[in-house]
């Protein structure tokens, strides 16, 4: 999810050129792995382990998935969303706008 993100913020920013094709693809990695990350994450795994994950997870595990939903489905939105730079713009907003809501109350603060 990260490696796709820096590619699409690099489009956003103009430090590469806008193509929709790329931007689709990028979109659909990260609507892929949302959607996996949903296995990676039951009942027998909230211990033992060296994680990022905060006890939260499993705490409030229906809302963790509930994020994860939208925030795979906002990406695959934006897979077709992004005809031109603009519209590219908006959906990139959109499906960024998810990360905080998981990785604030779900995720441990990285160093």
């Amino acid at each position: 999810i990260g490696g796709a993100s820096k590619n699409l913020a690099t489009m956003a920013k103009g430090e590469a050129p806008f193509d929709a094709a790329k931007a689709a693809a990028e979109f659909t990695t990260i609507e892929t792995s949302l959607t996996k990350a949903k296995s990676l994450f039951p009942d027998d795994s909230k211990t033992g382990a060296d994680t990022d994950s905060l006890p939260a997870v499993w705490e409030k595990k229906a809302d963790f998935m509930a994020k994860l939903d939208k925030a795979a489905a906002d990406a695959k939105a934006a897979a077709t969303a992004s005809k031109d730079e603009a519209s590219f713009k908006s959906a990139l907003r959109s499906v960024v706008s998810n990360c905080g809501g998981c990785h604030k109350e779900y995720r441990k603060p990285q160093k």
